[in-house]
């Protein structure tokens, strides 16, 4: 794992770096890609013999040009896609060779994402964004009540005290980025995935997303991985992985 390793393991400022939230041991990730003029599969790779490790309270960005393999790294680490071969550790939790049951319980209970457009339910208040996932789980009553207190508290943390009446169409973009930070960190995740956060965002904006995340990274004591074009922003994480024809360097 070499210069990622090295950098992403080590005790974070905060003093809250504790161990791995990902660990992937030698992934290899094919795609069937039609076939020879001998009518044989052929298949194209899309992540190559890959290592790659995230501590909790540690923010490592994936850099890297278009097709080199970021998306299909964050897929994996995700538990949304198989590899061909290899190990995907969630939390200490094997996600390889595993039901979809099995996965979809890690995505729910271990795992957080921040997605590159906010995704937000028009009809749905900022509040409610974050406690769609307790409504479907059929929560109901006092515990209810209490994750509604938990879904302002996430609020207030990142920047957004007393808007949590508000819809979508009443927040600014950096807003509703905001919103969904509070909601991918409202399970109490132990890997935070993020892919590109700041792509529609002015580059004040964008730093202060950025920096946001940092901070949360440590105070919530998850692993970050963050996919990003934005090098200028690289200051503020505390490791930088480079994707280059489905290898990491």
């Amino acid at each position: 794992m070499g210069h990622v390793a090295e950098h992403a393991t080590k005790t974070t400022r905060s003093g809250r770096g504790t161990g791995p939230a990902l660990e992937i041991r030698d992934v290899v990730l094919e795609y069937p890609d039609g076939t020879t003029a001998e009518g044989k599969p052929r298949t194209v790779t899309a992540l190559d013999s890959v290592d790659f490790r995230a501590d909790r309270g540690t923010m490592t960005a994936l850099v890297g040009e278009s097709g080199s393999g970021k998306s299909s790294l964050l897929a994996v680490a995700g538990a949304l896609v198989e590899p061909t071969s290899g190990s995907v550790r969630i939390n200490g939790n094997e996600a390889v060779g595993q039901s979809e049951k099995t996965r979809a319980g890690l995505r729910r209970e271990q795992i957080g994402v921040v997605f590159q457009q906010p995704n937000l339910i028009p009809s749905l208040t900022a509040r409610e964004q974050l406690l769609v996932a307790e409504h479907v789980r059929g929560l109901r009553g006092a515990r209810l009540k209490e994750k509604a207190r938990a879904a302002d508290a996430l609020l207030e943390r990142v920047g957004l005290e007393g808007v949590g009446d508000r819809r979508p169409h009443q927040l600014s973009g950096g807003q509703r980025q905001r919103v969904n930070i509070a909601r991918a960190l409202m399970g109490d995740p132990a890997l935070l995935l993020a892919d590109e956060p700041t792509s529609a965002l002015d580059h004040e904006r964008s730093r202060e997303i950025v920096d946001l995340l940092r901070e949360v990274t440590r105070e919530f004591d998850v692993a970050t991985v963050m996919v990003t074009h934005e090098t200028d922003l690289l200051d503020s994480v505390d490791a930088t992985a480079t994707m280059r024809d489905g290898r990491l360097s």
